[in-house]
């Protein structure tokens, strides 16, 4: 499933980290992360991705959800153990994830609570030949916790985090 952000960010700059909670039985090396731009009230195009993520949490003894913080790769720097690559999101634009095998952690929700929170596609646009541009359904009842890291133009670190109450911003120098 493809999962995007309904709020679009409000910072421009290089997504350097992704995170989400990932499920013991996680074994998956199809993750990918990618900013969208809205071409209407359900469709979006990716313009960035991360390339191929991996994780494999099947010989972890914790049971529970974990939380997973991948740093992505970038041409500036040699980031031990990094993954995939680091790419821009601009303001006004929207996060999103898609994983086949990995069971992600997520939050039910209300629609009266916060209202079309994700999008969800089934198919995955992040495929090279595959059309980037989709109908995207809103009736999604719960929320997938994904955030990413973002390194905004102006050299702040800023740590997008969405859930199923409230949207928050913290920034650093």
């Amino acid at each position: 499933m493809t999962y995007i952000d309904a709020v679009a960010v409000n910072i421009s700059g290089l997504v350097t980290q992704v995170s989400f909670y990932a499920a013991q039985t996680c074994n998956d090396n199809r993750i990918y992360f990618g900013a969208f731009t809205a071409l209407g009230s359900s469709q979006f195009d990716l313009i960035a991705k991360t390339n191929p993520l991996s994780v494999d949490r099947t010989l972890d003894s914790d049971s529970s959800m974990k939380l997973v913080t991948i740093s992505l790769c970038m041409a500036s720097s040699n980031i031990t153990g990094c993954q995939g690559n680091a790419f821009q999101i601009g303001n006004g634009q929207y996060f999103g994830s898609y994983t086949s095998q990995c069971i992600m952690g997520f939050v039910p929700i209300l629609p009266s609570i916060y209202p079309s929170t994700y999008y969800q596609q089934s198919s995955n646009p992040f495929l090279h030949s595959a059309s980037t541009t989709a109908t995207y359904s809103n009736n999604y009842i719960n929320v997938v916790l994904q955030y990413i890291t973002v390194l905004a133009t102006s050299e702040s670190i800023v740590f997008v985090s969405h859930n199923a109450y409230r949207n928050y911003l913290f920034f650093s120098d």
